[in-house]
């Protein structure tokens, strides 16, 4: 078992015993109904192993589109269209955001 393991599982036995006292000494007005789902997310956050950096894109890309076109794609599809072009070099990006448009309106429907 590595090192991080080991005292990311001490930090959580130690958040919980602390969470159980409190829940034990709660003054009627002090609710911690959300503790359970508070903690069970800070556990997921400690224990989920860190993303690798995502790999160099390369120089910066040129989109040649009409104001009108870029002003219609919201930046995050735009951004998926053009990746997903490179995957496949017969189709465009914007064939794809042409497909993306007709069948749900780059995602709004």
């Amino acid at each position: 078992m590595s090192t991080r393991a080991k005292l990311t599982g001490g930090g959580v036995v130690a958040v919980l015993l602390v969470l159980a006292l409190l829940g034990g000494a709660a003054s009627p007005g002090f609710s911690i109904g959300a503790a359970p789902g508070l903690v069970g997310r800070a556990v997921v956050k400690l224990l989920r192993p860190p993303r690798p950096a995502p790999p160099d894109a390369g120089p910066p890309l040129t989109v040649r589109a009409s104001g009108f076109a870029l002003s219609d794609i919201p930046p995050d599809y735009l951004g998926l269209y053009i990746t997903s072009a490179k995957r496949c070099p017969a189709l465009t990006w914007q064939l794809l955001a042409g497909i993306g448009k007709v069948e749900t309106n780059h995602g709004r429907t």
